[in-house]
């Protein structure tokens, strides 16, 4: 299947049953999908890396997608950009600290199954 319009009502049916605020705009022959989620910082646990320094408190978490779906001379082409990001407050000052994590892949990974229609 290399339709981004049926690709991207694949991938925003995921996203929403992960807990995202998706929206999908068409560009041309390519699909775009912006995403956002805000949680409770554990929801990270098992999509991202986070280092949580002493004398910090986790508050919340936010993870921002973009998705390019592009049709291919191989099929769907599924392009996934993400970040994800922690917000600790200090426990000495009361300062917010915002924290970049790392990826594990897994969000990315079940957009692109989404999108190839798994």
């Amino acid at each position: 299947m290399t339709d981004p319009a049926v690709a991207a009502r694949r991938v925003n049916a995921y996203l929403t049953a992960q807990g995202f605020s998706a929206e999908d705009s068409d560009q041309g022959e390519v699909r775009i999908v912006t995403a956002t989620r805000m949680a409770e910082p554990r929801k990270l646990v098992g999509e991202a890396a986070c280092s949580l320094e002493a004398m910090r408190r986790p508050d919340f978490s936010a993870t921002n997608l973009t998705i390019r779906l592009t049709p291919g001379a191989a099929g769907l082409e599924v392009g996934v950009q993400s970040s994800f990001v922690e917000v600790n407050t200090n426990l000495v000052s009361g300062s917010l600290v915002r924290e970049t994590c790392r990826s594990r892949g897994v969000i990315e990974a079940g957009v692109r199954q989404a999108a190839q229609g798994g």
